[in-house]
């Protein structure tokens, strides 16, 4: 009966040392899967390091662009302020325009009414002979 055992012991002992061998192969293969993975991540890793400096990049070109906008939206309401104090100048003007239009009337009328009493003393003239 100690002869079967043995041989049982020897492969339980056979299988134990099969089964330490299958589980250092998975080790090491883990073990290459992770070192991949990781070599995959630290490439991730810097690609995105590169991205975020170009972000960054962009971050500071727009905040540049802003203030741009900035001094041409102040620049704008500076020529708005100006052309309405033109506009209000223009108004002005075509006030005196039209006060000048009504007096140039008035003249017209006075002028009409010269013409046609002119007309009447030069027809009550005598005719020269």
């Amino acid at each position: 009966m100690v002869g079967v055992s043995d041989q049982g012991l020897n492969r339980r002992v056979s299988r134990l040392e099969n089964d330490t061998e299958s589980l250092y192969e998975l080790v090491t293969e883990v073990r290459g899967t992770q070192d991949e993975h990781t070599r995959r991540l630290d490439q991730v890793d810097a690609h995105l390091n590169q991205a975020d400096a170009h972000l960054n990049q962009v971050d500071a070109r727009l905040d540049q662009v802003d203030a741009r906008l900035d001094q041409v939206g102040a620049r704008l309401d500076q020529v708005g302020a100006g052309l309405d104090q033109v506009g209000a100048r223009l108004d002005q003007v075509g006030a005196r325009v039209e006060q000048a239009g009504a007096h140039l009337d008035s003249i017209d009328t006075t002028l009409t009414q010269h013409t046609a009493t002119l007309g009447e003393i030069l027809r009550r003239l005598p005719e020269p002979s």
